[in-house]
């Protein structure tokens, strides 16, 4: 099989190895980043980058380490993607976003039990999720202390 040169970003499962291994790393090595992404919360953090070698890999890949971005315990991004490390972690931070919206939508608006194999049904069905999902973002921003909340909390709460 010959190498497609496929670049990808995920992230590294955590152990607690790896946790007291990035733990120890000393602070004047770990760069100071700003996310300029709107609506984030913790847009201020630190990372630090080194090079790995992974059990099945051929070629060192690259990891990023992120602390204080609002998880107690850091996390682990492998790449081999030549970006600069704040574009890898800008990039990383929105397709997560993306991908806690489709995981509600999925949880709540039982999105993955589509009512039939029709593409219309399917389309009619996505249509009336995403308009169930703007209303409860709506009603969200109308009450106090529920802005933020996902659909779910805010069923459950009213």
């Amino acid at each position: 099989m010959q190498n497609e040169n496929i670049n990808f970003i995920t992230l590294r499962k955590r152990n607690k190895n790896l946790i007291k291994s990035a733990l120890s790393i000393p602070q004047k090595n770990w760069i100071p980043i700003h996310l300029p992404i709107p609506k984030r919360k913790y847009k201020n953090f630190y990372y630090n980058e080194s090079k790995i070698k992974l059990k099945g890999c051929a070629k060192p890949i690259r990891q990023i380490i992120m602390k204080e971005h609002g998880r107690i315990e850091p996390t682990f991004i492998i790449t081999n993607s030549t970006l600069k490390c704040e574009k890898i972690i800008e990039v990383y931070a929105k397709r997560r976003h993306i991908e806690n919206k489709i995981a509600e939508l999925v949880s709540f608006f039982n999105l993955n039990a589509l009512n039939s194999p029709l593409m219309v049904r399917i389309h009619f069905d996505m249509i009336w999720t995403m308009i169930a999902d703007t209303l409860y973002r709506r009603l969200a921003l109308d009450l106090p202390r529920f802005e933020k909340c996902k659909a779910g909390t805010i069923l459950k709460n009213l």
